[in-house]
C-alpha cells in the first residue's frame, strides 16, 4: 500500500528546508482577541430561526442551503419529507451518494434503533466519518412504528453531537420544529448549544421544558441557567436536590457553582484536579471566568475537544492539543483547523525555531508550525519542497493524512507540470487523501508525459497506479460474488454466496474512461511489491481484495501471486456484525448496510482490518448503491502515506 514503506528523508535537511522557508513566512495574523468576561445574565436573542420543514416535492424561497462539514457539499437544504412524519426530517441533498428517501426500506424500527444506538461515537476513519454524517442527516422516511417517531430523531441528534457535529444537530432540530423544541429533544438541544457557547440559547431550551427535568443532566442544566441569571437561592435548592439524589459525584460542577454563588473567580489550583470533562462543566468554567484546565484537552469526546479548541481565551497549548485530536476524529474540518492555527499568533521566528529543533515542541505545536510554514510560500517550487518535507515529517507523528487534508489549498497552488515530476508521487497521494481526484489524475498524466525520463518519478507513478484506479474505475459494474478473497473465505466455511446483483452508477464512470484498467501497470506494481518480501505479498493481497470488492475483473494469474500472503492487519468485526452486514447488503437494505459498516469499522483505523473484512465492507456498500462510500474506504486503505 502506498506509504507503507516511505523512505525516511535526511532529518537535518528536512528540518532546515522547512525552517528556512519559515524565515520568509509573514504570518500577518493578529493575536487572538482576549475573550471578554461572560455576563451572568444571558441576553435575549432572536437569532436566525430556520423556516419549518418543507414537504417533499415542494420548494420555498426561505429554504436554507448549507454545507455538511467534511463533505464539501454546498447544496444542502433543510427539508422534511412529510409535514406530519417528523421522523423523516433531515438535511437532504442531491449529492447524497446513494442515501435516498427510501434508505430505511426493509429495515424494522427495532433494528434501526439498535444499530443507531450502537453506532460508534468516535470514528478515526475519514470515510466512516463522512458516511456516518450522511446517514444521520439525510431526509428519509423512517421505519414504521407505533411509538413516538421522534425517538429516532433524538438518536440521530445525539450521535451528531457526540461526533462533533453540534451545528448539524442544531439544524436537524430546527428542521423538526422551527417554533418550539419537542419535549424529548430539549436535552440534546441544550447540549448542542452549550458546545457552541450559546448559553442564552441553551437556557431558552431549559425554560421550554414544561415538564421539568428528571435526569441528572437536565437538573444540572437548570442550576446552570439559574446561576447565569443570578437566581442563586434557586440554584442552591437545585444543588441540594442533586445531593439528596446522590448525584453530587461531579465535584467540578459543585465547586464551580459555589464559586459563582460566592462571587469569586475559580483559581488554577481549584481547576487543577481532573474531573468530569463535560459540556456543562466547560460552560460553567467559562461563565465563572476561569481558564480552561488542560485536562479538558484530554477528553475522549470529539464534540468537547472541538469546543475547547475554538475557545479563544483558552491557553494556546491546550487549544493546540484539543484541535489536533478533534481534527483526527473529524470534529474539526481542515478549514476550521487552519483558522485556529492562523489565529494563535505563532510568528515566523517561532515557526523556524520549532522546525529547527522539533524535539522541543509538542506534536500539536509541530503540526501547526509545519502548516504555517507551508502556507507562507508564494513561489511554486518552494511550496512544493516545503509540502514534501512537511508531509514526510508529519508521517513520523501519524499525522500524514491530517496534514495532507490541511494543506490541500497550498497544493492547489503548485501546477501539475512536467517540471514538477519529482513531486508527482507525493502530490498524487496527498490529492487522493484530500478527496481531490481530478487533481491527482492531472498530476499522474503530467508526470507520465515525461516518458520515463525521471526514474524516481516513474517508480512513484507505478506505486500510485492502484490507488488512482480505485479512485476512478469501474463505478457501475455488477457486484460479483465469485473469485477473490471473499470466495476463498466462503470456500473454507462451506457457505456459497448468492448470485450477481447489479451495482449503482455514478459520476466516476466518466473518470473511469480517462483512467482505464491496465494489466501492464498492475503487473509492474505487483513486481515492485514482491521485491519487498512477505510484507509486499500481503499488500498485494489487500489491494487485489479491494479491487475485487470494487468490481474489477482481476486476473487469476495475479491472485496466484498473493497465495502466500499473511496480513499483519488482523482486526476483524464481531461475527454477528460481519454476518449482519452481508445479509443487509444481500437484501438491499441501504441504511442498515451503512450502519453495519460503521459497526464493522469501529473506532480504529480502517487499515487495521483484515483484508477479508475490508472486502466485505467495500463489496457490501457497492451492492446497495453506495459506490462512493466504498471507494472512499478502499482509498483510505490503499493510500496511507507518500510513495
Amino acid at each position: 500500500m502506498t506509504g507503507s514503506r516511505a523512505d525516511l528523508p535526511r532529518r537535518a535537511t528536512s528540518y532546515i528546508t522547512i525552517a528556512t522557508a519559515a524565515l520568509f513566512f509573514a504570518h500577518g495574523a493578529a493575536l487572538a482577541q482576549s475573550r471578554a468576561p461572560v455576563s451572568l445574565v444571558p441576553p435575549a436573542t432572536d437569532t436566525d430561526t430556520p423556516a419549518p420543514a418543507v414537504p417533499q416535492g415542494q420548494s420555498s424561497p426561505s429554504e436554507t442551503f448549507r454545507s455538511i462539514p467534511g463533505t464539501h457539499d454546498s447544496s444542502v437544504r433543510v427539508r422534511g419529507l412529510d409535514a406530519v412524519d417528523t421522523g423523516a426530517v433531515g438535511l437532504s441533498t442531491q449529492g447524497a451518494n446513494g442515501l435516498t428517501a427510501d434508505m430505511w426500506q426493509g429495515t424494522s424500527r427495532a433494528v434501526a434503533e439498535r444499530l443507531l444506538t450502537a453506532m460508534p461515537e468516535r470514528l478515526a476513519s475519514a470515510a466512516a466519518q463522512d458516511l456516518a454524517r450522511r446517514v444521520l442527516l439525510v431526509a428519509a422516511k423512517p421505519p414504521a412504528s407505533t411509538r413516538d417517531v421522534l425517538s429516532l430523531v433524538r438518536l440521530r441528534v445525539e450521535k451528531l453531537i457526540a461526533l462533533g457535529a453540534a451545528e448539524d444537530a442544531e439544524r436537524l432540530l430546527s428542521a423538526v420544529s422551527a417554533r418550539a423544541i419537542p419535549e424529548n429533544l430539549i436535552e440534546p438541544a441544550i447540549e448542542a448549544r452549550l458546545l457552541s457557547s450559546d448559553f442564552a440559547g441553551a437556557c431558552a431550551a431549559v425554560a421550554a421544558a414544561n415538564a421539568g427535568f428528571v435526569s441528572e443532566f437536565g437538573q444540572k442544566a437548570l442550576v446552570f441557567c439559574q446561576l447565569l441569571d443570578q437566581k442563586f437561592s434557586e440554584a442552591v435548592v437545585g444543588l441540594e436536590l442533586l445531593r439528596e439524589q446522590n448525584l453530587a459525584q461531579d465535584t467540578v460542577f459543585f465547586e464551580l457553582a459555589n464559586v459563582i454563588i460566592s462571587g469569586a473567580t475559580p483559581t488554577a489550583k481549584q481547576l487543577a484536579t481532573p474531573g468530569d470533562a463535560s459540556a456543562l462543566n466547560l460552560a460553567l468554567t467559562q461563565a465563572a471566568g476561569g481558564r480552561v484546565p488542560s485536562w479538558f484537552a484530554e477528553a475522549d469526546t470529539p464534540s468537547l475537544l472541538k469546543a475547547v479548541a475554538i475557545t479563544s481565551d483558552a491557553d494556546r497549548d491546550i487549544r493546540l492539543v484539543a484541535a489536533r485530536r478533534a481534527a483526527k476524529w473529524g470534529a474539526l474540518s481542515p478549514v476550521e483547523l487552519a483558522d485556529i492555527y492562523t489565529g494563535l499568533g505563532i510568528g515566523a521566528d517561532e515557526v523556524a525555531s520549532i522546525l529547527l529543533e522539533p524535539e522541543g515542541a509538542s506534536s500539536a505545536l509541530r503540526l501547526a508550525a509545519m502548516y504555517l510554514a507551508a502556507s507562507g510560500q508564494n513561489i511554486a517550487v518552494a511550496q512544493a519542497e516545503v509540502l514534501r518535507e512537511m508531509w514526510r515529517l508529519a508521517a513520523d507523528q501519524q499525522d500524514w493524512r491530517l496534514a495532507a487534508r490541511l494543506t490541500a489549498p497550498q497544493l492547489r497552488a503548485v501546477p501539475p507540470a512536467p517540471a514538477f515530476s519529482w513531486f508527482a508521487g507525493e502530490a498524487i497521494a496527498a490529492s487522493l487523501a484530500a478527496g481531490e481526484v481530478e487533481q491527482a489524475i492531472d498530476w499522474f498524466r503530467s508526470a507520465a508525459n515525461r516518458g520515463g525520463a525521471d526514474e524516481a518519478a516513474t517508480l512513484a507513478l507505478t506505486r500510485m497506479w492502484p490507488a488512482l484506479r480505485m479512485a476512478t474505475g469501474n463505478a457501475g459494474g455488477a457486484v460479483r460474488q465469485t473469485g477473490g478473497v471473499q470466495a476463498r473465505v466462503f470456500d473454507q466455511s462451506g457457505r456459497r454466496p448468492a448470485t450477481t446483483i447489479p451495482g449503482a452508477t455514478n459520476a466516476a464512470t466518466v473518470r473511469a474512461s480517462r483512467f482505464p484498467w491496465d494489466n501492464r501497470r498492475l503487473a509492474e506494481w505487483i513486481a515492485l511489491e514482491e521485491a519487498e518480501g512477505a510484507n509486499g505479498v500481503a499488500t498485494i493481497a489487500t489491494v487485489l481484495s479491494l479491487f475485487d470488492g470494487l468490481g474489477e475483473q482481476v486476473s487469476e494469474a495475479f491472485w496466484l501471486r498473493a497465495e502466500a500472503a499473511e496480513s499483519s492487519a488482523t482486526a476483524f468485526p464481531q461475527l454477528d456484525i460481519w454476518v449482519g452486514l452481508q445479509r443487509a447488503a444481500e437484501a438491499g437494505k441501504v441504511a442498515e448496510t451503512a450502519l453495519y459498516t460503521l459497526l464493522a469499522v469501529g473506532e480504529g483505523e480502517v487499515s487495521q482490518l483484515h483484508p477479508a473484512a475490508v472486502h466485505t465492507i467495500v463489496k457490501s456498500l457497492r451492492q446497495v448503491g453506495l459506490s462512493d462510500a466504498a471507494r472512499r474506504f478502499a482509498l483510505e486503505i490503499a493510500v496511507v502515506g507518500t510513495p
